[in-house]
């Protein structure tokens, strides 16, 4: 068990190391209008529903 932690926190740690190393790659104008659109919107994770059924 304790050696299976071990490989987990190594993997972890070099994940870690990779998402760190890699640089922002600059938007294409699409990605740009559909960021300005995210930026004053939000996502509603819930549908109301009727209580009464």
């Amino acid at each position: 068990m304790e050696r299976d932690i071990d490989i987990m926190r190594t993997i972890i740690d070099q994940k870690e190391k990779d998402i760190e190393a890699e640089e922002l790659q600059p938007m294409d104008p699409e990605g740009k209008k559909m960021g300005e659109h995210k930026r004053f919107t939000f996502d509603v994770l819930t549908v109301p529903t009727d209580p009464l059924r």
